[in-house]
């Protein structure tokens, strides 16, 4: 029998998409129905990431915990996604062409959509 107070599991999560640039990195942070929350933008210099910390709590949804997704996990973003993981935080790695496919025929490319269909990307494929 089903327990009609169970929430789905994706129901858990605050969803952060992150795009990475040599100079900062901006968060899009979603709920679990692709609705957006908000959104910073940090420099990329260690020293931002525990003020950004502070700052996104005011995002995260009641009962849930952060999961982020970043496309870039090995250069720009990766003293970030350290940090990240040290704190005990879920980071993942959202596939560079599956987050192209979400932006799709966007004329104006921004790091702020970049950063919302990485975070799409993290909800849709979540479980691979």
């Amino acid at each position: 029998m089903n327990n009609i107070n169970t929430i789905h599991p994706r129901m858990t999560r605050t969803y952060c998409g992150v795009d990475s640039h040599k100079d900062s990195h901006t968060i899009a942070f979603l709920n679990c129905f692709h609705e957006k929350l908000g959104e910073i933008t940090i420099g990329s210099a260690p020293s931002e990431f525990s003020k950004f910390i502070k700052r996104a709590k005011k995002y995260l949804q009641p009962n849930t915990t952060f999961a982020f997704a970043f496309e870039d996990v090995s250069a720009y973003g990766r003293a970030f996604v350290k940090y990240l993981v040290e704190k005990g935080y879920l980071v993942k790695h959202a596939d560079a062409s599956k987050v192209a496919t979400e932006r799709g025929q966007v004329l104006h490319k921004t790091d702020s959509y970049d950063a919302e269909c990485c975070a799409r990307v993290l909800i849709n494929q979540f479980d691979k």
